[in-house]
């Protein structure tokens, strides 16, 4: 899916949340995008199957050519491991991988500690960078007039975990008019995952 105003919201098949406020925007000095530009934010989860087929969308998104990629996790099954990463994600999407915010998925945590995820976007045992520290893999980012963050629906989630607090604490500490955050398990679905996942109903709320 893709965004190129603050008026059209993101979907993805994963959960991805996006909220905007109707004022004037005040831009802060050092704002990498100027009023009135257009950006386009692609979002793709579950990029491979069972099979380690994983070019399915890669045309699509180099075809948008956005400003940054979002991902909604189980990027590079079966496991996630850096391997699987390395041979079957990153030959499709790694031309992206610089302005790529991702998030873990289920399939990411089979492998313990979502080790090869973390080793792939934030560097072979480095702790932090893109995806997050290690210990927690949530993170956030302002993009334009967006504050997108990204949360980590495989560990602690309910209300007063330490990752919930976070999330309180950064959306009160945005100024930003928009905001969009993204996470492995919907909290609503159909199909075979109906009817979603109560257990994020704090992050969602």
């Amino acid at each position: 899916s893709a965004m190129t105003d603050r008026r059209r919201p993101l979907l993805t098949g994963a959960c991805l949340v996006a909220w905007c406020a109707w004022q004037p925007v005040t831009r802060a000095a050092g704002d990498d995008l100027q009023e009135g530009t257009g950006v386009v934010v692609a979002v793709v989860g579950d990029i491979c199957d069972a099979q380690q087929e994983c070019n399915r969308t890669a045309a699509v998104i180099a075809a948008m050519d956005p400003v940054k990629l979002i991902l909604a996790g189980d990027n590079a099954y079966e496991a996630g491991t850096l391997a699987q990463y390395n041979a079957n994600y990153h030959p499709h999407y790694g031309p992206f991988k610089p302005r790529t915010h991702p998030v873990p998925g289920n399939h990411e945590y089979v492998t313990a500690g979502a080790s090869g995820y973390f080793d792939y976007f934030n560097g072979v045992g480095a702790f932090d960078g893109p995806a997050g520290p290690r210990d927690k893999g949530y993170y956030s980012v302002d993009i334009g007039d967006w504050h997108v963050v990204a949360l980590n629906s495989n560990i602690a989630r309910n209300a007063g975990s330490p990752q919930e607090q976070w999330l309180r604490a950064d959306l009160a500490a945005s100024t930003k008019p928009c905001t969009l955050a993204s996470f492995h398990h919907p909290r609503f679905s159909i199909g075979d995952y109906a009817p979603g996942d109560p257990s994020v109903q704090a992050l969602y709320q």
